[in-house]
This record gives C-alpha cells, structure tokens and sequence, in this order.
C-alpha cells in the first residue's frame, strides 16, 4: 500500500484533492480549477487553484489526458481520497434501506437464498456488482448426512450443517451398490460424525470408522479420502453473486472490449484470488486498481465489509469501476453487514 507520508499537502491542498475527486466521482468528466472555483467557496483565487491542481499532479494524485484539460485521479489519488478522507452519508439512504433489509430478514431459514438476495440487493442500491463470501465453513458443524443412489455407480453425499449451508458430494464407484448397503452406511454415518465439525471430520473420521464393520466398503473409502472430506481445513469462500446487468450500465463499461475483459475476469478462477488473502480481514478491505494484481480487473475497485453472524461469517463486497463514491459504499455495506450478521 502507499505510504502517505511521503506527500506535503497543506490543508489547502487537501480541500481542493477531495473537491476535484468528488467531482470527477459524480461527473465522470476531468475537473478544471475555474469550475472548482465556480462549485466552492474557496478563498483563493483561479490560479492558486491551478498551482496546487500542478502540485497534486506532481505527486501522481492527479492526471490529465490534453494540457488544457482539468484534472482526473489516479489510482493512488483514490488510495489517498479513500484513507484520509470521509464522507456524510444521508439519512434519507438510511431509511430507503431499511425497506430493502426486512425482506431480508424473512428469507434467514434459507441461507442460499439470503445470500443470493443480498448479493443482488447490493447489486440494485450501489448501481455495481454484488457479492457476498461466506468463510470459515470448516467450522460448520454437521447436524444430518444423507446418501442418495442417483446413478447405478453414483452415490450423492448430502452434508447439512447448522449453518443452513449444504454440501453436496458425488462419489462414483466401480460397481452397483445395494439400497440395503446404502441405508446402512448412511445409518453409522450419522451416528459417528453427527454434531462435529467440518474440521473435526476431516481430522476423525478414519478413527471414528475404522472399528466398525463397513471401513472397508467402497463408499467409505472413497469417501474419507474425497477431497471434500480430506481438505476442510482451509476451505476456500463460498461466493454468491449478483448479476453483471448493473454494473453494464456504467460509462466505464460500455466498450465491447471492456465488457469482454470483465466478463472473463468475473468468471476466472484467479477473481477469488483478489480477495481471497483479505477475506479474514476485520475492518473490510478496499483494492483500487492494480492493487490486487490481477491485470484483467486493473481497471475495477472492490471494496467490503465483513459480518459475523451466529453461524455464518464472511464479506459482502462490491465490484466497479475505480470512479465509485468510496465513502457512501463503504457505509452502505457497513450497515448491511449488520442486518446480515443478526439475521445469520
């Protein structure tokens, strides 16, 4: 991250960074010092403006694309904006959420569903990309296991878990298995591994099964070494998404060639990598820019806010362009992270 101290900015200075990023946020054109002086009630004049617009530039906060144009930020001149900088957020917004949330509240009994519908709800107030991850699911504990025959060499292994989550596993076989061998594997299933968590599982279960009669049958066996079963202790974030119709609808992406660099990024398995290292992260995470290292997302923010509920915990997170109001997203998806975690 960029050490701010490195820039001298007076106060001065400062006032006409945050009027130009403000701007430039809200009109998505390059912000000259005469319009800074028409907007605000600065106390110097035209050309003072332009000096200090120089210096901010100097310092790689500030850019501009012809020599007569106004200012745009870069990405650390929104590194700097998101750091140092707030924002008022209206309590008008406040209340226009509070209507989406308590449909929120109906829809606890079903995780997928909540989490979908937050995901798309986040989508519809912030005009982005919704998504929420959901972490520490090796925590979860396991309250029923059923095996369902779906094929003659198939079995499907259904984990419910307190959370509300489910896991599905597929074991295939080498041979057709019995409804009688089926229903009594699934019987001492349950009755070993009931009430422990995905971790304890992964660390027992070879243990809790090896004295009893069925160790050596084929669903077993492959079932203790199913990575499912045999990798919990770092389970990678389950993700739910919106749709990208939003986040389409800005100006930044209505390029053909933008929207294809988007599409493949959202749908590569290196987007999870971005924010996979700050998932834990207590206070949220905000990556500007080329800040995540993934080159097909340099021209996108994410920026979330963790939540921690009686069974779940996780991110909820936005996607966009880097020209996004920081401050007002970073609220919102603070107060919705706290609808979440009392509703999960």
């Amino acid at each position: 991250m960029i050490k701010h101290e490195k820039y001298s900015l007076t106060q001065r200075d400062k006032k006409v960074l945050k009027a130009t990023i403000d701007e430039f946020i809200t009109l998505n054109q390059p912000v000259g010092s005469k319009f800074l002086k028409e907007q605000y009630t600065f106390r110097f004049s035209p050309a003072t403006i332009r000096n200090i617009l120089s210096k901010l530039e100097s310092y790689n906060l500030l850019t501009h694309i012809y020599t007569s144009s106004g200012r745009t930020p870069t990405n650390q001149g929104y590194r700097y904006y998101v750091d140092k900088f707030d924002s008022k957020f209206s309590s008008h917004l406040i209340h226009v959420y509070n209507n989406h949330f308590k449909k929120l509240e109906s829809l606890s009994s079903n995780v997928d569903l909540l989490m979908e519908s937050t995901a798309t709800l986040l989508s519809k107030i912030t005009k982005l990309f919704g998504l929420v991850m959901l972490s520490g699911i090796e925590k979860s504990v396991l309250i029923n296991i059923e095996l369902i025959h779906i094929y003659s060499e198939r079995i499907l292994v259904i984990l419910a878990l307190k959370s509300g989550l489910i896991k599905n596993i597929v074991l295939n076989l080498k041979c057709d298995i019995k409804k009688k061998e089926i229903n009594k594997i699934t019987e001492l299933l349950n009755e070993k591994l009931l009430g422990l968590t995905l971790n304890e599982i992964n660390e027992s279960i070879k243990g809790r099964l090896k004295e009893s009669d069925i160790y050596h049958h084929e669903i077993v066996q492959i079932l203790i070494e199913h990575p499912s079963i045999n990798e919990t202790k770092e389970e990678q974030p389950v993700i739910y998404t919106s749709n990208i119709h939003e986040l389409l609808k800005q100006p930044e992406f209505q390029e053909a060639s933008v929207i294809r660099q988007t599409l493949e990024a959202l749908d590569s398995e290196q987007f999870q990598s971005c924010f996979t290292p700050f998932i834990d992260d207590d206070n949220g995470f905000t990556l500007i820019g080329d800040e995540h290292e993934f080159d097909l997302m340099d021209h996108c923010s994410i920026v979330s806010s963790p939540f921690r509920g009686e069974q779940l915990m996780g991110q909820l997170a936005i996607v966009g362009p880097t020209r996004i109001p920081y401050h007002q997203i970073k609220k919102t998806l603070n107060y919705l992270a706290e609808v979440i975690s009392c509703v999960c």
